[in-house]
């Protein structure tokens, strides 16, 4: 410890006698650090982190699939969700979900929020708590039924996200009880969860407990609750001692059953238990581990760039260390000294590194795609500081390693001569070492190009395919009617909104769809 605090006075003296090397270096490294620091924390909070869900392994979401007629994982149907409720050798419990639009009526405004109908297990499955009040449990009360998205029958009790209660009811405290009008119908608010829940949806702000059976009870259906409507968002939390392996294996003897029984409507049709949070970052997971691999590469620039300008320096300190030679210092006694700067000089620019990470994360997620999933989740944890120190360790071995070999293997003769022929070639040697840091940092600056050159080479690809339609001074409005209101008299609204449309001079035409062409 003795001689670790001796090096760092000494690492500390000859780093202030030059200012201009050091805050260069320090600048290079912090850069290169911080980029990796920062994409590390979205990596970090998106795809390391487990789902802020108690015992999230356990929570699979559940496909079903028909090879033979080459149909994408689809959702599940009502009759298939209820009998996946009976299978209690393979889940705890058993949810599923639709999501919908929801019209709020209040005495100011009438606004539509997203919204879903869940089935009571919902937040049993999640084991999710509220911020206030109390979630539906089953067994203590019993869903709503629904026609065409209208209440039919069950209790009126809704579960609110903290989004709706502090934007419409201004953070309430005593909110547990009141009423709400939803659909034209008064719904008690029985609870409000907290601003980290997010599901099935970061948007979700109404959760509505939905009685599915009694939904598509054998008055409505004769033939029995439809099982090829395949629409039910599923997911269910396995047994403890039930590995999804095995879930996976009993869930298609399951299946094989159900095409027995009724081949009409599952005969060819399978099913898959996909982890939760495979099915969450699947479409992000990609696209986040190839930025981690450029700013990786963006790191390594750096560290090359500052062992050159560690070697551009050591010419004034050759003969300073061929004299500690000479005087009987060991060269692992001279490299722990090089190092010890090393490490001091990666410290510094780490810790700054950690500053412009935390500066460049609002930027950074401000350019995520709106569907990246848990960016809510993002910041700069215990985990990321641990991740940008072992950035900073590797960075200073990097760059420090070589030219510490470097001036710690001086030759006596030829340096403490440095007017002489050997001193030339000892400045010659060092000189191609520096040359061949450049040629590396041009290899990897030329990788780093190219791929960006076919990254942007791919974006303008994308966007000058021809739709197949003129897309030039084409405005889009999106309209969800109140069928309470409007029943069977939405099609004469849409006609006649469309005739006003066109009455205006400066509209050429206008028409409706149910879905934009190119949406989801």
């Amino acid at each position: 410890m003795q001689t670790l605090r001796q090096d760092l006075r000494y690492a500390w003296r000859k780093l202030i006698q030059k200012p201009v090397f050091t805050i260069g270096v320090v600048l290079i490294l912090a850069l290169g650090i911080g980029a990796n620091t920062a994409v590390f924390s979205v990596v970090n909070s998106v795809i390391l982190a487990p789902l802020p869900y108690e015992e999230s392994e356990k929570l699979v979401v559940i496909k079903e699939a028909n090879p033979a007629k080459t149909i994408e994982p689809a959702n599940v149907s009502p009759a298939n969700f209820i009998d996946l409720q009976a299978q209690e050798t393979i889940f705890d419990s058993v949810t599923a979900w639709y999501d919908t639009v929801s019209t709020v009526q209040s005495d100011q405004d009438v606004e539509q929020v997203t919204s879903a109908q869940v089935s009571v297990a919902f937040f049993k499955v999640l084991r999710a708590r509220p911020a206030l009040g109390k979630v539906f449990q089953p067994g203590e009360i019993s869903g709503a039924a629904f026609e065409t998205g209208q209440f039919l029958s069950g209790d009126r009790v809704v579960v609110i996200s903290d989004s709706f209660w502090r934007r419409t009811m201004g953070g309430d405290p005593n909110v547990i009880g009141k009423m709400i009008t939803i659909n034209r119908n008064e719904w008690q608010i029985i609870g409000v969860m907290s601003s980290d829940f997010g599901m099935p949806r970061k948007e979700t702000e109404l959760w509505i407990p939905w009685d599915i059976a009694r939904t598509y009870n054998s008055t409505r259906f004769p033939q029995g609750i439809p099982r090829d409507w395949r629409f039910l968002s599923t997911l269910g939390r396995l047994k403890p001692a039930v590995s999804n392996t095995e879930a996976q294996s009993r869930l298609s003897s399951f299946y094989d059953g159900l095409a027995e029984r009724y081949p009409a409507t599952n005969r060819g049709w399978s099913a898959a238990s996909l982890p939760l949070h495979d099915e969450v970052v699947r479409s992000s997971r990609l696209i986040l581990l190839v930025l981690l691999g450029a700013v990786a590469m963006v790191l390594l620039l750096a560290c090359a760039n500052v062992a050159g300008l560690v070697l551009a320096q050591s010419a004034d300190r050759q003969r300073e260390f061929a004299l500690r030679l000479a005087l009987g210092a060991s060269r692992q006694r001279l490299i722990r000294l090089l190092l010890t700067e090393s490490f001091l000089l990666a410290f510094i620019g780490g810790l700054l590194g950690v500053g412009v990470a935390w500066l460049g994360l609002n930027t950074l997620l401000s350019l995520a795609p709106v569907d990246t999933p848990r960016l809510n989740e993002v910041a700069i944890e215990p985990r990321v500081l641990v991740f940008a120190l072992l950035l900073s360790v590797g960075a200073a071995i990097v760059f420090g390693l070589l030219p510490a070999l470097k001036l710690s293997g001086s030759n006596l003769s030829a340096t403490l001569k440095s007017a002489g022929m050997q001193g030339v070639a000892a400045v010659s040697t060092n000189l191609r070492l520096r040359n061949a840091l450049v040629v590396g940092e041009v290899a990897l600056a030329l990788v780093l190009i190219t791929c960006a050159g076919l990254f942007v080479r791919s974006f303008v690809h994308l966007v000058s395919v021809n739709p197949g339609f003129d897309s030039n001074n084409l405005l889009t409005m999106h309209i969800s009617l109140d069928s309470a209101v409007y029943d069977r008299q939405a099609a004469e609204f849409y006609r006649q909104l469309i005739e006003r449309i066109e009455a205006v001079p400066e509209v050429i035409s206008a028409g409706a769809v149910t879905t934009l062409p190119m949406s989801d």
